[in-house]
C-alpha cells in the first residue's frame, strides 16, 4: 500500500480580501486526530495505526518573495513523491494549487484534476497579481500543467476578468453546466470518478448551449452547485 504524507502548506500572503487560511492546518489536525473523530477508512484501516505519515507543516514568511514561497511548496511535493508516498496537503489560500501542480506534473505524465469551488480561479491576474488565489488555474492552464481540468460548483464562468483565448491549447474545449446527476447515470461517487475518466470519450453525448462554447484548456467541464451525487 502507498503511503501517505500529510503536509501543511499554511501559506495565505496571496489572498485579496481576508487572511487566515494559513492557519488551517493546525486546525484541521486537531480535528482529525480529535477523540471525537472515526480515523478509521472504509478500507478497515485506521489512520492512527498505519497509512499515514504527519510531515509537519512548511514555514514562510510575510517577507520572503511570493516566488520563493512557491519554489518551497513545489520541491516539498518533489520530495514526497521521491520518498514514493502521496501527498495530501493542507492550505493555505487557493494560490498554492499551482505550486503543487508544478511539483506534481514531472511524476505523472499524464494529469487530471477535479477542482470543487464556487469560483473556476481562472483569472489573468487579480489586483496586479498573476500568481493570487484567484489565478492559479489560469497558470496551471497556460503551462500545460494538466491533461484535463474538471471544476464542480463554479457559480458563473462568464467573468470579464477571465480571458477565455488566453489559454494556449492544441484542441477547443466545451463548457457545460451540468445540471442533473440523473442525465449521467452518476449515483456514486465509484461512478463518479469513472466518468471523469471517462470523460474525454462522452463530450459528444451531452449538449451545451452555444455561448458556451469556448477555449480553455484540454476537456473542462463547469457544473452548478445543485449537481449532486
Amino acid at each position: 500500500m502507498t503511503r501517505v504524507a500529510l503536509l501543511g502548506v499554511p501559506y495565505d500572503a496571496s489572498s485579496s480580501y481576508q487572511r487566515g487560511s494559513a492557519g488551517a492546518p493546525v486546525v484541521i489536525r486537531e480535528a482529525l486526530w480529535s477523540e471525537a473523530a472515526n480515523t478509521w477508512t472504509e478500507a478497515g484501516l485506521d489512520l492512527r495505526e498505519s497509512g499515514l505519515d504527519d510531515d509537519g507543516d512548511l514555514w514562510f514568511s510575510d517577507r520572503e518573495p511570493g516566488s520563493e514561497a512557491r519554489a518551497r511548496i513545489e520541491q516539498a511535493v518533489h520530495s514526497v513523491l521521491d520518498s514514493g508516498r502521496r501527498p495530501l496537503l493542507l492550505g493555505g489560500d487557493h494560490s498554492i494549487t499551482y505550486p503543487v501542480i508544478r511539483g506534481l506534473r514531472t511524476h505523472y505524465p499524464r494529469l487530471g484534476i477535479l477542482h470543487l469551488d464556487a469560483h473556476p480561479d481562472l483569472y489573468h491576474e487579480f489586483q496586479g497579481d498573476r500568481y493570487s488565489h484567484a489565478c492559479p488555474f489560469a497558470r496551471i492552464l497556460e503551462e500545460g500543467l494538466a491533461d484535463r481540468l474538471v471544476q464542480i460548483g463554479i457559480g458563473r464562468c462568464h467573468d470579464p476578468g477571465i480571458d477565455w483565448n488566453g489559454f494556449p491549447s492544441a484542441h477547443s474545449l466545451d463548457h457545460m453546466f451540468l445540471q442533473k446527476a440523473e442525465q449521467f447515470h452518476l449515483q456514486h461517487q465509484w461512478q463518479f470518478t469513472h466518468f471523469i475518466e471517462e470523460q474525454g470519450a462522452l463530450l459528444g453525448h451531452f449538449h451545451a448551449p452555444l455561448a458556451l462554447y469556448m477555449r480553455a484548456g484540454k476537456c473542462s467541464f463547469f457544473m452548478p452547485k445543485e449537481f449532486a451525487f
